[in-house]
């Protein structure tokens, strides 16, 4: 006796030839169970069945010192379609710059601009051995105006060195670390509905596949070079809108996350706040504290730190804490739109 348990629309149309997909059947025969592999178009499918494993020791994909993020979009995302989670069934897309396949996910009835992206995958090559780890961390991402049910128009297209941050799950077999990964956009993007690709880049030995969720209405599709092919998942995909400014402030008043006494100057105790952030890997949110931060990554129902720009990564990166340490030495700072963070240094009337 066998079982199948998700397959996408695309594997009927199109056969291997050359790009992979693992298909496994789970036999229970005599209260045993055994895994068959089919291959098919530039996915991976997998049945739930011991599917999800926490990710601890040898081949979790952590590394010391690193925190784990959760598998669930935030409370403020426009769009939410957080990761399968363990007993759902899960897929991954190929989508890769060195291969002939995109993904894209659709998105309808946003209620306010794009400013943040955030999203899981994992990284495969072909063969008996398929984990791997990508050497680049360079992503394109780019919004596409709807053409009738399939990706139309560019709106909007930008690259980020995005650094991968880690899930607590493995998707097994054969044991997939999936990392979560997040940007700031240079600009918000107004676009109430419409399609975003997202594709791994600079890597031509092991790709970036951007996994499933199950909470959406299937409306994934991934170009093969040639057409798109429907899917019958959604990706994981968070969208989150600009940060509303509190009533009465308007923009361009705000302070940096940085000066805790909101006196247009960055002093020595607030630049080692930064150093500490810089010095622990990360930091999160914390509203018991001086500034609404703590160090190492964790919490994320907040803002990002303004330190954190280039990308917004919940980590401060050294060319970031060069940019503070230039705003304490100029004494002062005024928040302008011009300013590669937002902010532009000296006080200006």
């Amino acid at each position: 006796m066998s079982m199948l348990y998700k397959q996408s629309r695309q594997s009927a149309v199109k056969g291997g030839g050359g790009r992979y997909s693992f298909l496994f059947l789970f036999l229970v025969i005599a209260g045993c169970a055994a895994a068959d592999l089919s291959y098919y178009p530039n996915r991976i499918v997998y049945t739930p069945v011991y599917s999800v494993e926490k990710a601890e020791g040898e081949g979790s994909g952590l590394e010391e010192g690193e925190e784990i993020v959760p598998l669930l979009c935030d409370s403020e995302s426009l769009l939410g379609l957080s990761p399968s989670l363990p007993g759902g069934l899960w897929t991954a897309m190929r989508s890769s710059d060195d291969t002939p396949y995109t993904a894209f996910q659709f998105f309808s009835g946003l209620s306010a601009p794009i400013l943040e992206v955030h999203w899981w995958g994992l990284s495969a090559t072909e063969g008996s051995a398929p984990i791997c780890q990508r050497t680049s961390s360079r992503f394109s991402i780019t919004f596409h105006q709807d053409a009738d049910g399939t990706p139309g128009e560019v709106i909007y297209t930008e690259t980020f060195a995005v650094p991968r941050q880690p899930t607590e799950y493995l998707y097994t077999p054969p044991g997939f670390p999936i990392y979560f990964y997040a940007v700031r956009l240079s600009q918000a993007i107004s676009l109430s509905a419409g399609w975003v690709a997202i594709r791994g880049l600079d890597d031509d030995t092991c790709w970036f596949h951007w996994v499933s969720s199950d909470v959406g209405a299937a409306q994934a599709v991934v170009y093969n070079g040639e057409i798109y092919e429907e899917q019958i998942i959604d990706a994981a995909l968070c969208l989150l809108p600009a940060p509303t400014l509190p009533e009465g402030e308007a923009e361009g008043d705000a302070f940096h996350s940085a000066d805790q006494n909101n006196d247009q100057h960055i002093d020595i105790s607030e630049l080692l706040r930064v150093i500490q952030f810089f010095n622990t890997g990360g930091y999160q949110c914390d509203a018991t504290t001086e500034d609404g931060y703590a160090p190492y990554l964790g919490a994320r129902a907040c803002d990002y730190h303004d330190g954190d720009y280039s990308p917004s990564d919940w980590r401060i990166h050294l060319f970031e804490l060069l940019r503070i340490i230039q705003i304490f030495n100029s004494n002062a700072y005024t928040a302008c739109p011009e300013g590669e963070d937002g902010f532009c240094l000296g006080i200006f009337k």
